[in-house]
């Protein structure tokens, strides 16, 4: 029996067994080069993430994404997203390691806007979606020297959980857990702290912002953070690039919109515009975006395609 008020036996088990086998796949990855880890992890994540529950999730997400999209094309762009994932989490194993190597992987690049909120020294409210190397975007605070907390969601599992936490330690920022709150990311830019989020996933209790020309429940925190602590609002995009290499990139701040509008409707202008840079990446590329959960409410359908020469025209061929 479990103890009171402790999860049941069998839920305690898996946690176990799912914790031993993430820090085995760990042990393997860091016994190869970047590369050769970043080729396994996407190779078996994209045999067997198609077939699972998450699978049919990240299908029904990409509808909305590629709605032109048949059966067959479907099915490739799941196997990628899937291998994408995997990319992912061969980076968070090796990231003292990219890290060590950044002269010769890591580019870091920052629009002239950018550059200049960065250069003033003040803290900055940075986001990202789940696109690409997007977990790399949380080095920016080393590189650019800013004291820096990155928002992360914990996870159920305690030994999964303890084993995350060891690896995020390669961040070089500080770990606040997506509980948290908004008063702790508040207190944080008002003691002169940037902090990092990644928002391009469903929020039960969000505005309904446009997203691929669906309204979609939206987290509008950035924004409002924003707003409240008068920072820039700075989209930072991670892409892998051939070689094991990255390119980390700071895009123009989201302006605040001019005129009278108060807070909660410039909160949603201002998340609007960062959905529409959210849209631009994943249509580059659909594969890269690693979204598991439903996206949009349930009953929505995807929205009209585009004219000719839209963003909703599919990755290109592999």
């Amino acid at each position: 029996m479990a103890p009171a008020g402790g999860p049941p036996l069998q839920r305690r088990l898996r946690w176990r067994l799912e914790g031993a086998a993430a820090a085995a796949a760990v042990a393997v990855l860091r016994r190869l080069s970047p590369e050769a880890a970043s080729a396994v992890a996407a190779a078996v994540c994209a045999l067997i993430g198609p077939h699972t529950a998450k699978g049919a999730k990240a299908r029904d997400n990409l509808r909305f994404v590629v709605p032109h999209a048949d059966r067959r094309e479907l099915d490739r762009l799941v196997r990628g997203l899937f291998a994408s994932l995997g990319r992912a989490a061969a980076e968070l194993v090796l990231l003292e390691r990219l890290w060590r190597e950044r002269t010769q992987r890591l580019v870091f690049e920052a629009d002239p806007a950018a550059a200049e909120a960065v250069a003033r020294g003040g803290p900055a409210v940075f986001v990202t979606a789940h696109v690409g190397a997007w977990q790399l975007g949380s080095l920016i605070g080393a590189h650019y020297g800013l004291p820096f907390a990155a928002v992360y969601t914990p996870e159920s599992n305690p030994h999964l959980e303890r084993l995350l936490a060891r690896l995020r330690q390669g961040f070089r920022a500080e770990p606040i857990a997506s509980r948290g709150g908004v008063r702790k990311l508040l207190a944080l830019l008002r003691a002169g702290c940037s902090v990092g989020l990644a928002v391009d996933t469903r929020l039960d209790a969000g505005a309904l912002i446009p997203f691929f020309g669906v309204p979609a429940p939206t987290n509008t925190v950035p924004a409002r953070l924003a707003l409240a602590c008068r920072c820039p609002l700075v989209p930072v995009r991670a892409e892998r690039l051939a070689g094991g290499r990255y390119r980390i990139r700071l895009e123009a701040p989201i302006a605040p919109p001019s005129g009278e509008a108060d807070s909660r409707a410039a909160a949603e202008q201002m998340t609007a515009a960062l959905n529409a840079r959210f849209e631009a990446w994943i249509a580059a590329d659909p594969r890269q975006w690693v979204c598991l959960k439903r996206r949009w409410p349930k009953g929505a359908a995807p929205g009209p395609l585009p004219a000719a020469g839209g963003p909703r025209q599919g990755p290109p061929p592999e």
